[in-house]
């Protein structure tokens, strides 16, 4: 674990990753981290102790992280937290909170000890207490639904514009797609896989259809039946399993066509132009995964609970062989996501300027 001074400007990041959840949270948080951190930030990572909790990954990352106790009530978690903030004698600048759970009577509890707040939400179902509200999945013009629940002081940076795309990919090189089938595809169903996607998908790509295909499958370290999945794509002759693999991006540009979920990688696969049918797996998917379709970035196949492997390879069928999709859906993806999104936040934060006068750029 990277220690750092105590008089380095810290954030705090206040994220879970689970069996349960997934791992969307940490990973979208490591964006802003990662670039933070390179400005001479000190970043320090609070996470529930729950089965799939990514301490080992955030330390081979060089990051702190600490662990609290799984609690049932905000009130424990807040203080968990604050009890990490006063043993490290830490002064905060910004804590940054991703999590569903959390609300504005947490933030409140916590923001005595921290000079400024941040939530990263994209539910817009309750309160929060916070000098920042960042929110990509829904648009701009909808900055609206966030109306009663923010302070009127909150900045929104609400929109595809604040994308947080980590380094590996908007430092990824983007491409024009070949005007030809599909002929790679890329799943990838989130860390945990709840709902055993990956299974069904693979019964989908079995068969003639796609027995010139290259099938590359994403599993996290988090998922239950990791073991099993493995097993199931090593006994398919053209399918390679890559576990907690450390860049998508290579894996995204490489392939044609994606059969993904409707979060966070959503908006990286749009970034890099890669076409893609989306499985949603929780409700808050929904309103990304409809918008992405209404702007021709993907095509949304809604909940993997109303779609079986039959009507799932026929879907596949015809985005493969859909060239002039293909192409279209491409660019328009590129032409949704700039890559600038981190950026973009970290100057609404004003990290620059605070680490300037801190003295430590």
């Amino acid at each position: 674990m990277q220690l750092m001074d105590n008089t380095a400007p810290t954030i705090l990041i206040r994220a879970d990753a689970s069996q349960t959840i997934g791992t969307g949270h940490v990973f979208r948080c490591l964006a802003l981290a990662d670039e933070a951190r390179a400005l001479g930030v000190r970043v320090i990572f609070v996470c529930q102790d729950v089965p799939g909790n990514l301490k080992c990954l955030l330390i081979d990352r060089q990051y702190e992280a600490h662990l609290i106790p799984a609690n049932e009530s905000w009130e424990a978690d807040a203080q968990a937290t604050i009890s990490i903030i006063e043993s490290l004698r830490l002064s905060v600048m910004w804590l940054v909170v991703d999590h569903y759970l959390l609300d504005a009577k947490w933030e409140k509890a916590v923001r005595p000890f921290a000079y400024r707040l941040a939530a990263i939400d994209d539910l817009a179902n309750r309160l929060h207490d916070v000098d920042l509200l960042v929110d990509c999945s829904h648009e701009s013009l909808g900055a609206s639904i966030y109306d009663g629940l923010l302070p009127a002081s909150c900045q929104r940076a609400i929109g595809s514009a604040y994308t947080l795309l980590r380094r590996e990919f908007f430092e990824t090189p983007r491409m024009m797609r070949a005007r030809s089938p599909a002929k790679r595809i890329l799943v990838t169903l989130g860390g945990n896989d709840p709902f055993n996607t990956t299974s069904m998908v693979l019964d989908a790509l079995e068969g003639a259809n796609f027995r010139n295909c290259s099938i590359d499958v994403t599993l996290g370290t988090s998922n239950p039946r990791l073991e099993v999945l493995k097993r199931r794509a090593e006994a398919m002759d053209n399918v390679t399993a890559y576990v907690q693999h450390s860049r998508m991006s290579e894996l995204m540009s490489a392939a044609d066509l994606c059969v993904g979920a409707g979060g966070m990688t959503a908006l990286e696969r749009c970034y890099l132009g890669l076409p893609s049918l989306i499985l949603m797996l929780a409700d808050n998917q929904r309103e990304l995964a409809a918008q992405l379709d209404r702007d021709g970035c993907a095509r949304n196949l809604g909940f993997v609970g109303d779609i079986d492997a039959s009507e799932l390879r026929a879907a596949i069928v015809s985005a493969a062989e859909d060239v002039d999709w293909l192409v279209q859906s491409s660019l328009r993806g590129q032409e949704k996501v700039d890559g600038k999104g981190v950026f973009r936040i970290l100057g609404l934060m004003n990290i620059a300027q605070s680490c300037s006068a801190n003295g430590s750029i």
